[in-house]
This record gives C-alpha cells, structure tokens and sequence, in this order.
C-alpha cells in the first residue's frame, strides 16, 4: 500500500513540475523604453545593465549613453516600480516622461 501511494505521489509532482515548466514558457514579457536622468558616461550606461542584469526576470537590459535610454525586457510579474528600484539603487533617476511599454508573448 505505501508503494503505490508513493508512486503516485511521485507521478502527481512530475505532473505539477511539467505543467509549471510549460506555463513558465508560456509567460508574457514586457519591454519597457525609459529615459534615464544622470548618465555621465558609457560606463554609467553599462553600470545599469550590469545591475539589471543580477536581478530575478530581467531577461535583457540595454543603456544607451548617447540618447539616455534604457530598453529591459522583463517577464510580466516584473512591475515597471521594479525597474524603477533598480535604477534608483543604481544611483539614477528615471523620467516619468516618455516611458514606452510593449508587452509579447
């Protein structure tokens, strides 16, 4: 009798795990296009993206020095308040102004 309870414990957590896996691929991503206040410099531009980069569902970041402009794509659970965490720690401002946000699937 514990054998196959067992068992199927086992097939009933293989199930969840492949369900969650294929609803994880299935997840939306948001782009979102910011201008950044206080870029000095190239390395300013790679500083935010390095930090973006360590933090859970920025998927990709790229800071543009020359038009100061942030592109970050990120998995849908991720908030636009979130990002704005991430820039402020990384010691910049984010304009409320001309935020553009594009949502794929």
């Amino acid at each position: 009798m514990k054998k196959s309870l067992y068992l199927v414990l086992v097939v009933v957590a293989m199930l969840f795990f492949d369900e969650s896996a294929f609803s994880q691929d299935q997840q939306k991503k948001v782009t979102y296009e910011i201008t950044i206040m206080g870029l000095t410099c190239d390395g300013d531009a790679a500083k935010i993206d390095q930090i973006m980069l360590t933090k859970k569902g920025i998927l990709s970041s790229s800071t543009t020095f020359s038009i100061k402009r942030l592109k970050v794509t990120v998995d849908s659970f991720v908030t636009l308040e979130m990002v704005r965490h991430v820039i402020v720690v990384a010691g910049f401002e984010m304009s409320e102004e001309n935020i553009n946000r594009t949502e794929q699937n």
